[in-house]
């Protein structure tokens, strides 16, 4: 039986997780990233370069950026509200922008 378009959707949204624009979060070796965009349809299939539907791109705390398709896991990722999304630091008290980038760029969805 193919797979309607409601279902490939709520595929996708368990795939990506909470993962969302300019939100930071810790990968399964407890390295944190930032996610820049989370990609569906034709934008996910052109960033990856294969048929996958969806992708989500991040930068890691090396400013590598990065895009895949690997499915959020709940039980070895989580949220980190608490570190900065510029620089994947401690967060910072409230004054000054992040002194690891002046001229941050804020992330995008693409969908």
């Amino acid at each position: 039986m193919p797979l309607t378009a409601a279902d490939a959707a709520r595929v996708h949204r368990r795939r990506v997780g909470p993962r969302r624009p300019g939100a930071v979060y810790q990968d399964t070796r407890g390295v944190p990233y930032r996610v820049d965009a989370v990609l569906y349809g034709p934008a996910a299939r052109a960033a990856l370069g294969h048929p996958m539907s969806w992708a989500v791109t991040v930068t890691g705390p090396d400013g590598r950026q990065r895009t895949h398709c690997t499915p959020w896991d709940p039980r070895r990722e989580r949220p980190r509200p608490d570190l900065c999304p510029v620089c994947l630091g401690v967060r910072h008290r409230p004054g000054p922008r992040c002194p690891a980038d002046s001229a941050a760029r804020p992330p995008s969805q693409v969908g």
